[in-house]
């Protein structure tokens, strides 16, 4: 029976997080055993936190992220709100009806986690939304737009909330009573997100890194809070190049990555203790790329670029070029990554511009731990070819508003994309899901 270590916490008591994997939990039954340290030591949680998807889907093993069947031909544009049966044995459903002049918007990024704890609510395009009858719940949210919702707490969300006009305050919002509770003011800081809006808090809900302007320099300074404790734990000035920070999924390690555009500056890809201590360089690639884990329960960073899906596990800094790419002649070609499925992990989700196609990816070494050089002359060890191709996305992506962006839903059972269809209507998002 396979040991799934999630958390890797010294401080909080087994009771904390036991309470918490009890709350967002599902009674689902699988095999898995879920452990958490508290003080040095790993406990078992409930296998109940953690998700497993049925039997029924399709699970591909190969180096391709082509399957094989036929996409749906594009004179048959989905209507709104209709679910429609695929070969892959998903079923697609557009959810957003921009081009009837609706105005749902679109779903923010891949990084962004739009569905709430039971994935019955869907926060795209600024609003709130029935995830079922796709009716408005919540208009305006009180928050910046870069927020989180709560793991455990279907009605929470965690964000920056305006007052007297500056973005300084981290609260969390009950969208159903509409009341905030103030967890801590940046009084020296302005336009506060998470991250630069691509952050999310701990699984446990305990950490945050928030990215903030100095009031009196102008600078952009990268804060870690305790959420539990209401207190700053450390903090950084930001490079000039300065792209975006998030807390890993383990509370863990804090990821900064250095590389915004226009910025002769060396790229660079940096992890650090929760503090801000501890300085190492991951990498000096760019990629579009999100936090998880693998499938020992170690944090990860997952990245996607023209030749390959890879991950890098944080605490050691090895990288495992998984195998669904070159160097076997299969090309990732680009796209987004999301695992935001924090209720299943080993998985990551994937959009990729050149195959066309969305789906997942397991995150794990191959039994051989064999070791060669790809060809961007980085030394890594080779991952295993183990994919599920859920559909194909259907977009051109000739705006950034059309490119898919993948992003999934904290079991991982489904997923929503960006399409324009081939230029045949607005930008509209799609959800694929198991049927019901």
């Amino acid at each position: 029976m396979p040991v799934i270590r999630v958390f890797s916490l010294k401080t909080p008591p087994l009771k904390f997080i036991a309470l918490i994997g009890i709350a967002i939990c599902v009674l689902l039954s699988g095999p898995t055993r879920l452990h958490a340290r508290a003080g040095g030591q790993w406990f078992e949680l409930p296998p109940t936190y953690f998700f497993q998807l049925p039997d029924r889907t399709l699970t591909h093993t190969g180096n391709s992220l082509r399957p094989d069947f036929e996409p749906i031909p594009l004179n048959e544009y989905p209507a709104f709100g209709v679910k429609k049966s695929l070969e892959s044995g998903f079923e697609m459903r557009r959810i957003t009806d921009n081009n009837a002049g609706h105005d749902h918007g679109l779903h923010r990024y891949s990084k962004h986690q739009i569905w709430n704890a039971d994935e019955t609510v869907l926060d795209i395009g600024d609003r709130l939304i029935d995830a079922n009858s796709l009716e408005v719940v919540l208009d305006y949210v009180d928050l910046s737009t870069a927020r989180n919702w709560s793991y455990s707490d279907p009605q929470k969300l965690y964000g920056i909330r305006y007052v007297n006009g500056v973005s300084n305050v981290l609260v969390s919002y009950n969208y159903v009573t509409k009341e905030s509770q103030t967890i801590y003011r940046f009084n020296q800081h302005e336009q506060c997100t998470f991250g630069s809006g691509e952050g999310n808090i701990s699984i446990d809900e305990r950490y945050v890194v928030v990215a903030c302007i100095d009031s009196s320099s102008g600078q952009t300074d990268l804060l870690s809070v305790d959420i539990q404790q209401r207190k700053l734990l450390g903090s950084i000035r930001a490079k000039s190049n300065y792209n975006w920070t998030s807390i890993a999924q383990s509370g863990s390690y804090i990821v900064v990555e250095n590389n915004a555009q226009n910025s002769s500056s060396e790229t660079e890809l940096v992890r650090y203790e929760r503090d801000f201590t501890d300085r190492h360089v991951l990498t000096k690639l760019r990629n579009h790329s999100d936090l998880g884990r693998d499938v020992n329960g170690d944090d990860v960073i997952v990245m996607i670029d023209w030749d390959y899906i890879s991950y890098i596990r944080l605490k050691d800094g090895v990288r495992v070029n998984l195998d669904v790419s070159s160097p076997d002649g299969v090309i990732a070609g680009h796209g987004h990554i999301s695992c935001r499925n924090v209720r299943r992990p080993g998985w990551c989700y994937f959009s990729s511009y050149e195959q066309g196609t969305v789906g997942a990816i397991k995150i794990a070494q191959s039994d051989q731990d064999s070791r060669y050089t790809d060809n961007e002359g980085t030394n890594v060890v080779r991952g295993v070819a183990v994919s599920e191709i859920w559909g194909y996305h259907q977009s051109n992506s000739s705006s950034y508003q059309s490119a898919p962006k993948v992003t999934v839903s904290p079991t991982g059972s489904k997923l929503v994309f960006s399409s324009d269809w081939h230029d045949a209507a607005a930008p509209d998002d799609y959800m694929l899901s198991l049927p019901e």
